[in-house]
């Protein structure tokens, strides 16, 4: 059962706390890096730092446990369709998504929605 097989180009999720928020977060921002987005150009905000921390650490243990154990390997797959379909090629996908991540983590676009608005009122100031 694929979670998430319809792809828009934009969504807003917006539910309780604890409804499962970060997990589809990082679902989805697994989803675009697979499609071949650059990691630098994918927004994804929250109302806390220790939010969007959640958010960048889950997509890394996503990718480390699917690399590390075929069980993670399917459960990951359940959210992101668009890796292989077998073990031994979705765990190369998952090393490479995860080694271009790390390259460039420090410039990743996870952050609180004020930070983003500090961000871009500085942009044209």
């Amino acid at each position: 059962m694929n979670c998430m097989a319809k792809f828009f180009p934009v969504e807003i999720i917006q539910a309780l706390a604890g409804s499962g928020k970060t997990q589809l977060l990082a679902y989805r921002f697994i989803r675009l890096m697979k499609l071949g987005a650059d990691p630098k150009t994918i927004l994804a905000t929250t109302f806390s730092r220790k939010a969007a921390g959640e958010i960048r650490d889950r997509i890394i243990d996503m990718l480390s446990f699917a690399i590390l154990s075929k069980e993670g390997f399917v459960r990951l797959r359940n959210g992101v369709p668009e890796l292989s379909d077998t073990y031994e090629e979705g765990r190369i996908e998952c090393a490479i998504l995860l080694q271009q991540l790390v390259a460039i983590i420090h410039r990743l676009n996870i952050g609180t929605i004020d930070s983003f608005f500090v961000k871009t009122a500085s942009a044209f100031s």
